[in-house]
């Protein structure tokens, strides 16, 4: 898995800051290719991950720079209400994630609390 990990990196790590930066590189790019891109296959890695090291529908999930939840698409839908948190600086990747990824109603009945934060103000997240 490490080596998978490692090529994977490599293979976005030049990727992720090209371009300009903040909601004019969300919107010249897109939420997916403004994260590094390879959405999916990092957000299923990221979540299998955690289910390999224990993570269960009760816990709670910090996801610091959660971005446009490419990790949260997964996590979400799968922890009990409430249980997803976020804290990312970005607001246009936190509105792209939250409007384009994830359906009003699974919004609704999971309600994941994110903050937008620079300054990681973790004590709101309650």
């Amino acid at each position: 898995m490490k080596s998978t990990l490692k090529k994977i990196i490599r293979k976005i790590a030049p990727l992720a800051f090209l371009g300009s930066e903040g909601d004019k590189g969300i919107t010249e790019k897109g939420h997916r290719a403004y994260v590094g891109g390879m959405w999916e296959e990092i957000g299923k890695l990221q979540f299998n991950f955690l289910l390999s090291k224990g993570l269960k529908p009760e816990h709670y999930l910090l996801d610091i720079a959660c971005g446009a939840l490419r990790l949260g698409v997964n996590a979400i839908p799968y922890l009990e209400a409430s249980h997803y948190l976020g804290v990312e600086k970005e607001s246009g990747l936190v509105k792209a994630g939250l409007e384009k990824e994830l359906n009003p109603e699974l919004r609704e009945e999971k309600q994941p609390n994110i903050i937008i934060s620079n300054t990681f103000e973790f004590e709101k997240l309650g």
